[in-house]
């Protein structure tokens, strides 16, 4: 068992629902993306997503889309 399964499957047991929460590496910068992780880590979120950029993001909807061209730089 992983550590999501194993989280989802404490979670349930609780009658709890998930908080998962997705960020883009590298925004606002990869020191950035560290606080922003420990912060979330530290606020309790249950799963966090970390989504890595690359140059062609078009499945992922133009949200993702946006923040992967602003962040490929920083990379």
């Amino acid at each position: 068992m992983n550590r999501i399964e194993k989280r989802m499957e404490e979670l349930q047991n609780k009658n709890e629902k998930a908080f998962v929460t997705y960020m883009t590496a590298g925004l606002p910068d990869m020191e950035g993306t560290k606080a922003l992780i420990k912060a979330q880590a530290e606020a309790g979120i249950d799963i966090i997503e970390l989504g890595i950029p690359f140059s062609d993001p078009t499945a992922d909807g133009p949200v993702t889309v946006s923040y992967t061209h602003l962040t490929l730089p920083t990379i």
